[in-house]
């Protein structure tokens, strides 16, 4: 149990000294921030390939980990002139910013050590990414660019919005823009349905399409030639 206890304090230390919190480093090991609190606390010992992986986070060697000291001329973390941290794991990449909100959460946190991992920061980038400004695969925040997006204002593949969305399939509850674009107030796409829907089929309100296209609305509108904003 000693031994458990002298790893899990080593552990603690060093996460500390990179500013990771136990659930970036469970990300980044694929794991919960409830096994990186047993490893801490001396209750279990990582396996043997999270001791690899977490040596690597801390720029250290798996020995020096495993024995709880770092050598003299052990490999550091580089901090950048903006004062961030590059971290290394496994060939993969992490840069989390020292700098912090009052709730602890990064200025900046691009994370793209695996796809489970997450990036969670004002600005967030990753694979699955968190922020109010935020660009992944999945992305969630103010300003969401990506494949999956939800945000005030969302870009990507699907995007969902309250306030624009541009995407292949574009939902907002104001403009959206798309091949298939569905908006509150305005809807631009070859579907497009909403309060004013402008496409080869159009659904709404008021309801803008070509001579060839389809129109279904209160109010129709059969363009001959577009032109811009000009719809007269």
């Amino acid at each position: 149990m000693e031994n458990k206890k002298y790893l899990g304090e080593f552990i603690y230390q060093m996460r500390k000294e990179k500013n990771i919190s136990q659930s970036q480093l469970g990300d980044m090991l694929g794991v919960s921030n409830k096994a990186v609190s047993k490893w801490e606390t001396g209750e279990s010992n990582p396996e043997i390939e999270k001791i690899q992986k977490l040596a690597g986070i801390f720029g250290i060697s798996a020995d020096e980990l495993l024995s709880c000291e770092r050598k003299a001329d052990g490999p550091e973390s580089k901090t950048d002139d903006a004062g961030y941290i590059k971290i290394p794991v496994s060939g993969k990449f992490e840069y989390t910013s020292k700098k912090k909100t009052k709730k602890g959460v990064p200025l900046v946190h691009i994370n793209f050590s695996s796809f489970k991992a997450k990036a969670r920061g004002i600005v967030a980038i990753g694979y699955n990414a968190k922020g109010v400004v935020s660009i992944g695969i999945l992305s969630v925040g103010i300003v969401a660019i990506g494949v999956l997006n939800i945000g005030v204002i969302s870009l990507g593949a699907l995007a969902v919005s309250l306030l624009a969305s541009v995407g292949s399939i574009s939902v907002s509850f104001g403009a959206a823009a798309g091949a298939i674009a569905l908006g509150g107030f305005l809807a631009v796409g070859a579907i497009a349905i909403g309060y004013n829907a402008i496409g080869a089929v159009a659904i709404g309100y008021n309801a803008h399409t070509s001579p060839s296209g389809i129109a279904r609305g209160i109010n129709e509108f059969i363009h001959s030639e577009w032109s811009g904003r000009n719809f007269d």
